[in-house]
Order: C-alpha cells, then sequence, then structure tokens
C-alpha cells in the first residue's frame, strides 16, 4: 500500500523546533502596504490631537465661536425668512371659499394649489355672521383643500360637491375649476 508506506514515512520525519526569531524573519520579509491618500486622511481625521492654547486665546475663540453662531441664528430667524408665504398671484378664475365656524379662532386654506401649506391663506371673518371667507384666483383644474381650523385640525368643505378619501385616511374636498367662470364655494 503506497499510502501507507508515505503516512509512515511523513511519521518518521524528525520534528524540528522553531527558532525565536522565526515570525519576525517571516515579517521583515514581507512588505508593508502603504496606505492610500484616501486611507491616511480618514486615519488623520479620526486621530486625537492635543492642541494647547493659553487661557486668553481659548477666551477669544470661544467669544468667536458664540458671536459667529448668534449672526447666523438671527440670520436664519429673521423676519425676512420668517414672513408667511403670500398667496400666489395666478391669472385664473376668481374663487371665493367660505366657512360658517363662528367658535373659530383663525381659518386658513390648505390644498393642492398652495402646496398644502397654510400661510399666506387666512381667511377673514365677518364678526357679525361668523362666516369665514377667502377670495383667490385658481388655474383650471382639479384642486383638493381643507380648511385648517386653530391650528390645529383639518374639515373638508361641508359645501362641497365632491370629498375624496385621502391615502393618510382624511377626507379632502374637491374642486373643479373650468374657464373664467367665477364660483363661490
Amino acid at each position: 500500500m503506497p499510502q501507507d508506506d508515505l503516512g509512515e514515512r511523513i511519521r518518521r520525519i524528525p520534528y524540528d523546533t522553531p527558532s525565536p526569531d522565526l515570525a519576525r524573519r517571516i515579517m521583515a520579509t514581507v512588505s508593508q502596504k502603504k496606505p492610500n491618500v484616501i486611507q491616511r486622511l480618514w486615519q488623520r481625521a479620526w486621530s486625537p490631537v492635543s492642541v494647547s492654547m493659553s487661557p486668553l486665546l481659548a477666551g477669544a475663540v470661544v467669544l468667536v465661536i458664540f458671536v459667529t453662531g448668534g449672526l447666523v441664528f438671527d440670520r436664519l430667524t429673521s423676519p425676512l425668512l420668517m414672513t408667511p408665504v403670500p398667496p400666489r398671484v395666478v391669472q385664473g378664475t376668481p374663487v371665493v371659499f367660505q366657512l360658517q365656524d363662528p367658535s373659530a379662532k383663525t381659518v386658513a386654506i390648505m390644498g393642492s394649489f398652495n402646496n398644502w401649506n397654510p400661510e399666506g391663506y387666512e381667511m377673514m371673518q365677518d364678526p357679525d355672521t361668523g362666516l369665514w371667507t377667502l377670495k383667490m384666483h385658481l388655474d383650471s383644474g382639479r384642486h383638493e383643500y381643507v380648511f385648517w381650523i386653530d391650528n390645529q385640525r383639518t374639515a373638508p368643505d361641508p359645501g362641497a360637491d365632491l370629498v375624496r378619501e385621502d391615502d393618510f385616511g382624511n377626507r379632502n374636498s374637491v374642486l373643479f375649476v373650468k374657464g373664467n367662470h367665477a364660483r363661490s364655494i
């Protein structure tokens, strides 16, 4: 049996203990792979760096950070950026939206014609009748809308001919605008 003979020959090979510096000699012959530029930048970005400075310089740096942060915050919250979006001037059909809700404190309208943004589309209330009204121009086509009441709830138009369930379980009023025929809703 040639296999048994091979196994026996292997078993007869004397065992030599490797020298203690064998691993070091092998690793010395293996060339170190140098990291590429991106790897070096990544390592440098995540390596801690010690910075020493005088207390006066540290105070100046903190002051600059607070002043810069305050200026940025002031710029982001300026009235120019916070002003409501005015109603879009559209050359379209004049439409009058009306809602009878004397108990409401504020009412606005939002829909597909204003990207569902009620800002700038606030309705005016007649103090005698409690009737909320907004006049605007709409392009021809199909428009969905709801009333935004007291900045907390939506309600479909009770006088709308069509109502559609949206994808969120709410009901939207539907208005079809055609040509230049004024319609009061």
